[in-house]
C-alpha cells in the first residue's frame, strides 16, 4: 500500500473517530443536563429505557473507537491492507467499504469450502491462501 493510500485511510479513520468522540461527549453532556426525576413511574421507566439504549449505543461507539485505534496502529506498522490468513493484499474497494477488514473475500469463501468439503478443505484453504 502506498504512502498516499495509507494517509487517506488514516485521515478517514481519524475523522470517523472524531465524529464518534463528539457524539459520546454530546451524550454525556445531555445526560447531565436532562437529569430530571419524574414522579410518574411510567415516565421514569421511559426515561430509564431511553438512557439504557443511549448508553448501549455509546458503548458500541466506544468499541468502534478502539477498533479504529487498532487499525491506525496497523496502518503505522504498514500491516494494514493485507490478509491475515495469507498475506495477499486486500483490494482498495473492499477496504473503502469495510475498513475493519482483515482478510480477503476469497479467503472467506475458502473457509466455506472447508466446512462443505470436510477433511479436504485445509488443503484447499492452504493452496488458495498461498496462491
Amino acid at each position: 500500500m502506498s504512502l498516499a493510500q495509507r494517509t487517506h485511510f488514516k485521515k478517514m479513520l481519524s475523522a470517523l473517530k472524531a465524529e464518534l468522540s463528539q457524539d459520546i461527549d454530546r451524550t454525556v453532556h445531555e445526560m447531565q443536563v436532562d437529569a430530571t426525576v419524574f414522579a410518574d413511574p411510567n415516565d421514569r421507566a421511559s426515561q430509564e429505557s431511553d438512557i439504557s439504549l443511549e448508553l448501549r449505543n455509546r458503548d458500541r461507539e466506544r468499541k468502534l473507537i478502539k477498533k479504529i485505534d487498532e487499525t491506525i496502529v496497523r496502518i503505522d506498522k504498514d500491516d494494514y491492507g493485507y490478509c491475515e490468513n495469507c498475506g495477499i493484499e486486500i483490494g482498495l474497494k473492499r477496504l473503502e467499504r469495510r475498513w475493519k477488514s482483515r482478510g480477503r473475500s476469497r479467503a472467506g469463501s475458502d473457509r466455506l469450502l472447508e466446512t462443505a468439503k470436510g477433511a479436504e478443505a485445509p488443503f484447499l484453504l492452504l493452496r488458495s491462501c498461498t496462491a
